[in-house]
């Protein structure tokens, strides 16, 4: 589970280091493939902040070509074609759900990622930017690689530093050999070129730079393993988690339809049921995820429990309308978290609640 061992990869310095060798992996994607080495998954860069995703794609502007769901399959086949040292990059916008369009647009690059293994004219790789979180539905297409700094107004903008001197090719071929059976080997590639590049080679200490380096390429990799723990484990987590909260707060389960005027004033602390389903506001689901102290985040959550049919939503809106009547006898409604308590049960969750 995620309390235990959890990497991250936490300072200001090393985030941007992460930017450099995702930088680094698409400017030398063209000299990766000549060596034979080729992404395995669609690179997901995520931010966890969405007030950083334009200041992302300033930095990116020289190295990427946009891709919407708009553009046809020709488009996307002369961007893959005609960019060389260029990502074809997919954005997805904060909470999007994943519809024909973007399924077709994500199935589009995986295809070429297939395509470039024995097709020489690919020069180019693709890259999908979300905000949060990498929706369950193509989770198993990408190699995850988070974001949480909200700043990179001081990230320096040369390509150039990631170009090593071709004196320095023997070098690099020594560093990164040891590496090269690794689950990502273009990774360690890409994180030499980058440890060779002017910027980074005039650092004193160069050997331990490298050493250091490869052990945030390793912190990548177990971060991504991490974020690839199934829905099914992290469904057991929360109702865990659910479980202890009922437990220690059974005074704060209210069955409807009926809610008194107290109870109305407190909804936001309060779990409420009927005969099919659990109504929680969104605020107190967050609440009960932050108490398992598993760093895994709401919205991440979200997609394995809706994956797993024990969160019901529609496609627009995560949360759905709960009906109840108050003190006075009117009928209203309220959006809250909605979640299939026979999907529960079925995942493990038991007790009298489902009496």
């Amino acid at each position: 589970m995620h309390n235990k061992n959890v990497v991250t990869i936490s300072t200001v310095s090393k985030q941007l280091k992460v930017l450099d060798i995702i930088l680094s992996l698409i400017v030398n994607m063209p000299v990766i493939r000549d060596v034979g080495l080729h992404p395995s998954k669609i690179l997901a860069l995520v931010v966890g902040d969405g007030s950083l995703l334009p200041k992302l794609l300033l930095a990116l502007q020289d190295v990427m070509l946009i891709i919407t769901t708009s553009s046809t399959d020709a488009e996307v086949k002369k961007a893959f074609h005609s960019g060389n040292s260029k990502a074809v990059v997919f954005v997805l916008q904060p909470n999007a759900h994943i519809g024909k369009r973007e399924y077709r647009i994500i199935t589009i690059f995986w295809e070429y990622l297939q395509l470039a293994l024995t097709d020489s004219n690919i020069r180019s790789m693709p890259l999908i930017i979300c905000t949060g979180y990498v929706p369950a539905v193509i989770k198993d297409y990408c190699f995850e690689a988070h974001l949480s700094i909200k700043d990179i107004s001081h990230f320096p903008t040369s390509l150039m530093r990631f170009i090593p001197d071709y004196k320095d090719f023997g070098l690099i071929y020594s560093d990164v050999k040891p590496h090269l059976d690794s689950m990502y080997p273009e990774l360690f590639f890409a994180a030499t070129m980058l440890c060779y590049g002017y910027y980074y080679k005039q650092f004193t200490g160069h050997d331990n730079f490298i050493a250091d380096t490869y052990t945030l390429v390793d912190s990548l990799i177990d971060i991504d393993s991490q974020y690839k723990e199934s829905s099914i484990d992290k469904c057991h987590v929360f109702i865990h988690f659910l479980e202890k909260w009922l437990e220690d707060n059974n005074d704060k389960v209210i069955i409807l339809p009926y809610i008194s005027a107290s109870d109305e004033q407190d909804m936001k602390s309060m779990i409420f049921v009927d005969e099919s389903f659990i109504y929680l506001d969104y605020s107190l689901y967050a609440r009960i995820i932050d108490q398992s102290e598993t760093h895994i985040k709401s919205g991440v959550m979200s997609e394995s429990l809706k994956s797993e049919k024990i969160i019901i939503s529609g496609t627009d809106a995560i949360t759905s309308r709960m009906t109840y009547q108050n003190e006075s006898g009117t009928i209203k409604e309220k959006r809250m978290l909605k979640l299939s308590k026979e999907s529960l049960k079925n995942h493990g969750m038991g007790g009298e609640f489902y009496a």
